[in-house]
């Protein structure tokens, strides 16, 4: 087992990453709807969180622009503006073990980690309110294990940073 403060050492990471998806990319994209105000971006590969968005279909095409007053996804069809409150960036940690202390994200199956700019999207997962620790496995692809004291655990589907507040 590592240690966390040698294992999960952020700065580089952050400093290191492009800042994709913080401009407009006027060609629209593929867009698949994960959840409630929760909808995946396919290029370039983001996540967005939207606020009361009425777009429901399971998938459509829209475009990510920045504007003075924010961020937002236009809809092409079905026809709907939606203003993106989060954005996450998937990013690859090297496969290992980590301790983390996790805390409850705003969207269903969303956990900051160690209070920084991470986050994983999760499924199964439980965490009442508060924080928990846990020992997170991570594969090659991105994805991996979450296991709690006692025995529990859940599948991560993903490793995000953060973007957009």
């Amino acid at each position: 087992m590592r240690k966390a403060a040698a294992a999960f050492c952020l700065a580089p990471l952050l400093a290191g990453t492009s800042a994709a998806g913080e401009a407009a990319d006027p060609t629209p994209g593929n867009v698949k709807r994960l959840g409630t105000d929760l909808y995946e971006l396919t290029a370039p590969a983001l996540v967005a969180r939207t606020e009361k968005c009425a777009v429901s279909a399971p998938s459509a095409q829209a475009t990510l622009q920045r504007q003075a007053d924010g961020s937002w996804l236009r809809f092409a069809e079905p026809p709907g503006l939606c203003r993106v409150i989060d954005l996450y960036a998937p990013v690859l940690i090297e496969r290992g073990e980590y301790r983390v202390v996790l805390t409850r994200a705003e969207a269903a199956g969303w956990y900051q980690v160690d209070d920084r700019e991470l986050y994983l999207n999760t499924v199964g997962c439980v965490i009442a309110a508060g924080s928990a620790t846990a020992f997170l496995s991570l594969d090659r692809d991105g994805g991996g294990r979450l296991r709690f004291p006692g025995g529990l655990g859940c599948r991560v589907v993903r490793v995000y940073r953060h973007l957009l507040r």
